[in-house]
């Protein structure tokens, strides 16, 4: 769930160059160009070694902001689902604990 703000990171860089995103080990590589966000397959080698980077699929960057913007919104409704639990049970930093287990601060 914390691999969010690394999507958010693809949407803000404005870079048309190649680009990691940490998704976990291996990991991926984006661009964009004329609205259109590539990816390529995973990868292992480090972003300075890479040659020829095959696209493996593509995006339109309109469509990858909004379908994100609805995961944001799940997560932040799962985030007040554990918040409103965790109170009813008295827990202690019950909204640190919703922050940690949802990735939404």
């Amino acid at each position: 769930m914390e691999n969010i703000e690394n999507w958010e990171k693809v949407i803000d860089n404005r870079s048309s160059g190649w680009a990691e995103m940490w998704i976990g080990h291996p990991w991926v590589l984006y661009k964009r160009k004329n609205g259109i966000i590539s990816f390529s397959d995973y990868t292992e080698v480090n972003i300075n070694e890479v040659k020829n980077v095959k696209i493996k699929f593509e995006v339109e960057e309109t469509e990858l902001k909004d379908e994100l913007e609805k995961v944001m919104q799940h997560q932040i409704r799962f985030k007040n689902r554990i918040l409103n639990i965790l109170k009813k049970m008295n827990i202690d930093n019950a909204e640190t604990i919703s922050v940690f287990m949802s990735g939404i601060k």
